[in-house]
C-alpha cells in the first residue's frame, strides 16, 4: 500500500508538471490572442477613418503604429497579405514585400499558407505553431501564433511567442515535484511502519465481523466505530451493514408472512370461484330450460289461437247466412219503407209550411215594431213643433219689442223678422216630416193585415196536411207494428251473433299475440342465458388468471 502511495506521489508530481506546462501555454495564447485583437482593432480603426483618396495614408499610418507595438519583452506584430507577400516586418524588414508562399520551417511546414488557411477559415482567424529564428539569432525555435484577418484591405495580422522555453521549465518543474513526492514518500513509508501493528489489529477484527456476518450472524459486535480514521469509517460501515442486515431478516420475515397470507387468500378465492362456477352453470342451465318449457308453452297458445281463429271463421258463416234472412225480411217491408217515404214527405212539407207560418208571423210582430217606431217618431216631430212655436212665440215678442223702437233701431227689427221667417220655413220642414211618418204608418198597417192574412192562409193548408198525415199513418200503424217486432227479433239475434264473432276473432287475436310475445321472450330469455352463460365462464377465467 505504502509502494502504491509512493507511486501515485509519484503520478501526481508528472500530472502537475504537465498542468503547469498547459497553464502556462494557454496564459501565452490569451497573451497572444490580445496582442494581435488589439493590432486589428487599430487596423480596423483606420479602416473606418479611411476614404477613397485617404487609404494609402491610412494604410502607412497603421503600419506605424503596429511597427512600434512589443510586447512580452520584444514580442512583436507582422502583417502578411492573402497571397504570401509579407507586408511588414519590424524585427526583419528586408522580408517586406518579398512573395513567402514557399518560406518553409525546418520540419517542412509551409508556414504562410497555414496563415492564410486559419485566417480564411469560418472564424476569420486561428492559432498555429511553426518554428522561426529569435530576435537577433538564426536557429528556428517552437513559436505559437495568432492570426486574424482584416478582409478590406486583404491583410492577415499576425503575432506569437516562443515556446521552446515550456520545455525547460516543464523538465525543471517534473524534478522539483519528483524530490517533493520523494520525500513525502519516505515520510509515508515511516508513518506507515509506526501504524502497521495497530492497523493489524483492528483489521483482524474488522475481518472477523465481516466474516460472521457473512455467516449470517447479525448479533457481531462491532468495536472501533469512535475512531476518527479509515478504520473507524470502516467499522461504522460495517455497522451500518449489520444493521441493514438485521432489517432485511426483518423485512424477509414480514414478507414470507404476507407470501404466506396472500397464498392462503388466493386458495380462498380459488375456492369461492369454483363454487361460484357451479351455482351459476346450475343456475344458467335452469333458465335455458324454462326458456325451453316457454318457447314450448308459446308453440301450443299459438295453435289454440289458430283453431279458435278457424271455429270463429264458421261462426262468421253462420252469421252470414242470418243476414241473408234479414235481407228477405227487409224485401217484404218495401211496400211499409215507401209508405213511411210518403208520411215523411208531408210531414216535410207540414213543417216547411209551418216554418213558413213562423216566418210570416215574425214579420208581422217586426211590422207592428215599426208601427211603434213610426209612433215615436211622430212624438218626437211634434216636440219638435212645439219648440218652434215657443221659439216663433219669443221672436215675435222681441219684435213688437224692436218695433216699439224706431227710428235708427229699426235695424235690430229686421235681424228678428229674419229670424221669424227662418223658424216658420223650420215649421214647414216639420210639418211635411210629419206627412211623410203618417204615412209610413200607414203602410205599416197595411202590410200588417196583409201579414195577418197570410197566417191565416197557411193555418188552413196545415190542417189539410194534418188531415192527410193522420190517414196514412192509421193505414200503415197495423203492418207497421209486425214487421217492426219481426226485424227486430231477427236484427237481436244476428246482432248477438256477430257480437259473440268478435269477442271470439279478439280473444283468438290476443291469444296469437300473447303466444308469439310469449315465444319472443323465450328466444330471448335463452339467447340471454348464452351470453350469462359466456360472461360467467369469462369472468371465471378472468379470476383464475389474476
Amino acid at each position: 500500500m505504502v509502494g502504491l502511495s509512493a507511486i501515485g506521489l509519484l503520478a501526481l508530481a508528472m500530472i502537475g508538471a504537465f498542468d503547469q506546462r498547459a497553464q502556462m501555454l494557454e496564459d501565452r495564447e490569451r497573451l497572444v490572442r490580445s496582442s494581435v485583437d488589439a493590432a486589428a482593432a487599430i487596423v480596423v480603426a483606420e479602416v473606418k477613418r479611411a476614404t477613397p483618396a485617404t487609404v494609402d495614408q491610412a494604410k502607412a499610418a497603421a503600419l506605424r503604429a503596429l511597427e512600434a507595438m512589443r510586447f512580452n519583452d520584444g514580442e512583436y506584430v507582422w502583417v502578411n497579405d492573402l497571397d504570401y507577400r509579407m507586408v511588414m516586418h519590424p524585427i526583419q524588414p528586408r522580408l517586406n514585400g518579398q512573395d513567402m508562399s514557399d518560406f518553409k520551417d525546418p520540419t517542412g511546414d509551409l508556414i504562410f499558407h497555414k496563415m492564410v488557411d486559419a485566417a480564411t477559415g469560418p472564424a476569420k482567424s486561428g492559432l498555429l505553431t511553426y518554428h522561426w529564428p529569435r530576435p537577433g539569432g538564426t536557429e528556428p525555435v517552437e513559436k505559437l501564433s495568432y492570426v486574424k484577418l482584416v478582409p478590406e484591405w486583404g491583410w492577415v495580422i499576425g503575432s506569437g511567442v516562443y515556446i521552446d522555453d515550456l520545455n525547460a521549465e516543464l523538465e525543471a518543474a517534473m524534478l522539483r515535484n519528483a524530490l517533493w513526492a520523494g520525500g513525502l514518500a519516505l515520510v509515508l513509508i515511516g508513518l506507515a511502519t509506526l501504524n502497521a501493528r495497530g492497523l493489524s489489529r483492528e483489521l483482524r477484527s474488522l475481518t472477523d465481523g465481516m466474516r460472521r456476518l457473512a455467516d449470517g450472524d447479525v448479533t457481531v459486535g462491532i468495536s472501533g466505530t469512535d475512531r476518527r480514521n479509515e478504520l473507524g469509517e470502516m467499522a461504522r460501515a460495517l455497522e451500518v451493514f449489520r444493521d441493514n442486515a438485521r432489517e432485511r431478516q426483518r423485512l424477509q420475515a414480514e414478507h414470507d408472512a404476507d407470501q404466506a397470507a396472500r397464498n392462503a387468500r388466493a386458495a380462498r378465492i380459488e375456492a369461492l370461484v369454483r363454487d361460484f362456477d357451479l351455482e351459476i352453470a346450475e343456475l344458467v342451465d335452469q333458465v335455458a330450460g324454462a326458456a325451453n318449457e316457454l318457447e314450448s308453452t308459446a308453440v301450443e297458445m299459438t295453435r289454440i289461437a289458430e283453431q279458435t281463429n278457424a271455429h270463429a271463421g264458421s261462426a262468421s258463416a253462420a252469421t252470414e247466412q242470418t243476414s241473408t234472412n234479414v235481407q228477405t225480411v227487409a224485401a217484404a217491408t218495401d211496400e211499409l219503407t215507401s209508405s213511411i217515404r210518403e208520411i215523411g214527405r208531408q210531414v216535410t212539407e207540414s213543417a216547411r209550411i209551418t216554418a213558413l207560418a213562423v216566418r210570416e208571423a215574425d214579420a208581422t210582430a217586426s211590422t207592428v215594431h215599426g208601427l211603434a217606431d213610426a209612433a215615436d217618431r211622430i212624438g218626437r216631430v211634434v216636440d219638435l213643433i212645439n219648440g218652434i212655436a215657443a221659439q216663433t212665440n219669443m221672436l215675435a215678442l222681441n219684435a213688437t219689442i224692436e218695433a216699439a223702437r224706431a227710428g235708427d233701431a229699426g235695424k235690430g227689427f229686421a235681424v228678428v223678422a229674419a229670424e221669424v221667417k227662418n223658424l216658420a220655413r223650420q215649421t214647414s220642414q216639420a210639418t211635411e216630416e210629419i206627412a211623410a211618418q203618417i204615412r209610413a204608418v200607414q203602410a205599416e198597417t197595411d202590410a200588417a193585415v196583409d201579414a195577418i192574412g197570410g197566417i191565416g192562409r197557411r193555418v188552413s193548408e196545415v190542417d189539410a196536411i194534418a188531415t192527410t198525415i193522420a190517414s196514412a199513418v192509421e193505414q200503415q200503424a197495423a203492418a207497421a207494428t209486425e214487421i217492426a217486432r219481426s226485424i227486430s227479433e231477427a236484427a237481436n239475434g244476428t246482432r248477438d251473433v256477430a257480437e259473440t264473432v268478435v269477442k271470439v276473432s279478439a280473444e283468438a287475436s290476443r291469444t296469437g299475440a300473447a303466444g308469439r310475445q310469449v315465444l319472443t321472450a323465450g328466444g330471448s330469455l335463452a339467447q340471454r342465458a348464452d351470453v350469462l352463460r359466456g360472461d360467467v365462464t369469462r369472468f371465471i377465467e378472468e379470476v383464475k388468471v389474476a
